[in-house]
């Protein structure tokens, strides 16, 4: 039987709506988190809310010229509708009061006060390389007071130094994306859906589609891509090795505690001894700019610069700190590959590694390792030649 126009208005719309566009968005942010909006996003009555035009907050000054920026709340890329309804902020208008901040010289250093669970990939990394600029004119502190997941820590890398609350969950380091197949509920409905189009996946996400393995191979094609960006930008901002960011890519969420020690963070603190430690006096004498001191030193990171700014160190005297301490650092499973000969055995390599050993203690045991065994098979075919000359002469 033909249904009236009016017959099918009122089955399409006996379907629960999806909850917006945002459901076919890739996401820097935590399940929980991406749960939660969408269940708002679901609950909106969109025309009956009148929001009111998202305001952006006024830059904070502390003493000493500090810029506090906000980083709270679902991040989003453009300030409006819901940002108003979800509580976020944009991350548009926050790469702008970045900017600001980074080229006012009243500005002494800028602290990004983060709170979030994370928000979409849109806008992320834009505000990311705003940080790592900004980091790059005047001292960014990143402080963590209570949760830095995926975008927010994303953005946080950037920064020339992270601090988190001892309370604080930082990580969820990883892409989302939901891509639901609803066809079963409009199926129920009575209606079927055909998307015409000039390939198979234009209708990629369409409400009430099938949702075919090329859809999620594709898909899965997106948020990989958008997986490996995220992880180059923390491999150089928090300067480490890409073996060490690839091993805490596994979406969990870790304490302040363990991730100063996996490397996310610097130290665990709190807002008050972030804001003593840019606003601290310096020393007598003429203070080093960072762009001498990037230049004596330039493979360290701005977090290290910022000390050697504080503490006055010469750019010699910084080069040379720098140096010991990355002497007496762990290597990194990558850097042992790169300086021990090929012929190492993955065992010697994971030996070093659990006991922690630097480049020169490693190639020191490796050298001493390869000594013990040549003086060890001199010996055996020592042995084996005066065997020999025994059993030749009959005596034994």
């Amino acid at each position: 039987m033909t249904q009236t126009v009016a017959e099918h208005r009122a089955a399409v719309d006996s379907v629960p709506p999806a909850p917006g566009p945002i459901l076919s968005e890739a996401w820097f942010a935590t399940p929980r988190c991406v749960e939660q909006l969408l269940a708002q996003v679901a609950r909106v009555d969109v025309a009956a809310e009148r929001p009111q035009p998202t305001a952006v907050g006024t830059p904070q000054i502390m003493n000493g010229g500090i810029r506090i920026v906000d980083i709270r709340g679902p991040m989003l890329k453009y300030a409006g509708f819901w940002t108003w309804v979800l509580g976020g902020v944009s991350t548009f208008e926050l790469r702008k009061e970045i900017n600001s901040a980074a080229s006012d010289n009243t500005v002494a250093g800028i602290v990004l006060r983060i709170h979030s669970g994370g928000g979409e990939v849109a806008g992320t990394d834009d505000l990311a390389l705003a940080v790592r600029e900004a980091s790059k004119r005047k001292p960014v502190v990143a402080f963590i007071e209570d949760m830095g997941a995926s975008a927010a820590y994303y953005v946080a890398s950037q920064a020339g130094r992270i601090v988190a609350t001892e309370s604080a969950l930082v990580g969820s380091l990883g892409v989302l994306s939901i891509l639901a197949d609803r066809s079963i509920e409009f199926t129920k409905a009575g209606v079927t859906v055909h998307v015409v189009g000039t390939a198979d996946l234009k209708g990629m996400g369409v409400a009430g589609k099938p949702v075919t393995e090329a859809d999620i191979e594709e898909l899965t094609r997106i948020v990989q891509a958008a997986g490996d960006l995220f992880m180059r930008r923390v491999a150089d901002g928090r300067r480490l090795a890409m073996d060490r960011v690839t091993a805490v890519f596994d979406g969990r969420m870790y304490t302040a505690g363990r991730a100063n020690k996996l490397g996310l963070i610097d130290a665990v603190g709190s807002m008050e001894s972030v804001l003593t430690e840019l606003a601290a006096p310096s020393r007598m004498g003429p203070q080093p700019t960072l762009s001498e001191l990037r230049a004596a030193v330039p493979s360290a990171d701005t977090g290290f610069l910022m000390e050697a700014r504080r503490e006055n160190w010469s750019p010699e005297h910084a080069a040379g700190e720098f140096a010991r301490r990355q002497a007496s650092q762990p290597a990194s499973l990558g850097e042992l590959r790169s300086v021990l000969p090929a012929a190492v055995s993955f065992e010697f390599i994971a030996e070093c590694r659990s006991n922690c050993m630097t480049v020169a203690q490693s190639k020191d045991a490796w050298t001493k390792r390869e000594a013990a065994n040549r003086a060890s098979e001199a010996a055996r075919r020592e042995r084996l030649t005066a065997a020999d000359w025994r059993r030749r002469h009959g005596l034994g």
